[in-house]
């Protein structure tokens, strides 16, 4: 097939993107397509990835970032400004697999935004309550065990001091 060394002749005309975005819009807009759904090429791809780049085990990282959307005035459902500084937007979880040989990206295997309606996570059919971030991450774990089959390292940074989920974790 083609790739990028074909240049610009490569690209799509005008109208060629314009009706691959109408067509993106209908599909996510879509309420037969949930998140989850969204979510299957994403673990199909960490699976091939898992085999194809990982020597021993899979490195799943675990982190939030924070959205800022403190200009979209049509984003209603924003979380407030907090304490810290921070202006209104979301909180975004993130979970993705790397590979142990040069800790190149695999796949994103989970993703969490939570807003004032609830969490919107690609392991959920419709936004639910959100957890505290532990709880986040131990249900993420949840989720891969057994998807691939190398065992599965989780990094966490240090936001996830917690002895007791670290003996919950352990033991699972």
């Amino acid at each position: 097939g083609r790739g990028l060394w074909h240049g610009i002749s490569g690209m799509p005309s005008g109208k060629t993107a314009l009706a691959a975005t109408m067509g993106a819009y209908r599909f996510l807009n879509n309420d037969a397509v949930a998140l989850p759904h969204l979510a299957e090429p994403l673990l199909t791809a960490a699976r091939d990835g898992v085999v194809k780049h990982c020597e021993r085990m899979a490195l799943v990282v675990h982190d939030w970032s924070k959205l800022n959307f403190y200009g979209h005035q049509r984003k209603r459902n924003r979380l407030p400004s907090d304490r810290s500084g921070w202006p209104e937007g979301y909180e975004l979880f993130s979970t993705l697999v790397v590979s142990d040989r040069e800790g190149a990206p695999l796949a994103p295997v989970g993703l969490c935004l939570e807003a004032t309606d609830g969490m919107h996570c690609t392991r959920s059919y419709a936004p639910r309550p959100g957890l505290s971030r532990l709880d986040e991450v131990t249900a993420a774990m949840q989720a891969l065990q057994g998807q691939w089959p190398k065992p599965t390292v989780h990094i966490i940074d240090r936001e996830a001091d917690s002895l007791a989920h670290y003996r919950r974790w352990h033991s699972q």
